[in-house]
């Protein structure tokens, strides 16, 4: 047993070296060349900030790192200085098109839906869509700062953008979106502390402000996050659909060549 996890946690020091490596490379690049396309597979970057090894091969000072993050990714002040520090666009795995927009049309998704996109962030997401036919959105953020970016970004388009959290999603009436849209939120409600408890409060306030039949359809990089749809509320088990990450400038990757695709459909 002791065997299966040192090979187990080497491999995962594995995953991340290549992933600094890769990182390296990127930035190496961007300073020496005036334009760069930016990175398209940002699961690398997601992993490697949340994913460790264990914290008996970590420094007392890595350790206490690491739990200065858990809890940094469920407290909007974290995601406040961090849009302040670096406002630049960014989208968590894939963009709208042509994967993310060819599974939600076949999902049902339409012009007329009524959308929510949760933790928007700074991402091309909702601006793409909006652009391309989709245009009744809703945006929320924990981060006043990025909703107050976006606002300001996006003032010709008319989107809503509104400061919330996932968990308390207290402005919005019951039953009123077709569809919610996450990309890397959830991921980031299970990646901070309490995470189970933290989901099932997410979870209830998306069946909550979801129409009946609604869908909540959140793209992760874990594959093990259907047990959350078990909760009353949802139909017996969430779709999971595989969607390929994208090729990060002929990098190899030992990561699962996935992202996983959930679609929770509400009763």
């Amino acid at each position: 047993t002791t065997h299966t996890m040192s090979t187990m946690y080497l491999a995962r020091l594995n995953i991340m070296s290549e992933s600094v490596v890769y990182c390296s490379h990127l930035l190496s690049r961007k300073l020496l060349l005036s334009s760069i396309s930016p990175p398209t597979d940002s699961s690398f970057f997601f992993f490697l900030m949340i994913r460790r090894p264990p914290r008996s091969t970590l420094s007392s000072s890595s350790a206490a790192s690491d739990v200065y993050k858990r809890q940094a990714y469920g407290a909007e002040k974290y995601w406040d200085e961090r849009f302040l520090n670096d406002g630049d666009e960014f989208d968590w795995y894939l963009k709208w098109a042509p994967l993310i927009k060819d599974q939600l049309e076949q999902l049902g998704l339409a012009p007329e839906s009524q959308i929510l996109v949760i933790g928007c962030g700074n991402s091309s997401l909702s601006r793409d869509m909006y652009d391309d036919g989709y245009e009744n959105v809703t945006n929320v953020d924990v981060s006043s700062v990025v909703v107050q970016q976006m606002q300001r970004k996006h003032s010709k388009r008319c989107m809503e953008w509104q400061h919330a959290d996932v968990r308390d999603m207290y402005l919005f009436d019951e039953d009123k979106f077709d569809f919610i849209i996450d990309k890397a939120c959830l991921d980031c409600v299970c990646a901070a502390e309490n995470s189970t408890a933290n989901m099932h409060k997410a979870l209830e306030e998306c069946l909550r402000v979801l129409k009946p039949n609604g869908q909540l359809a959140s793209l992760s990089y874990d594959w093990e996050r259907a047990k959350y749809f078990e909760q009353e509320g949802w139909e017996q088990h969430p779709t999971e659909i595989a969607l390929e990450k994208p090729q990060a400038m002929g990098v190899p990757s030992d990561l699962d060549p996935n992202y996983c695709l959930y679609v929770g459909k509400k009763r």
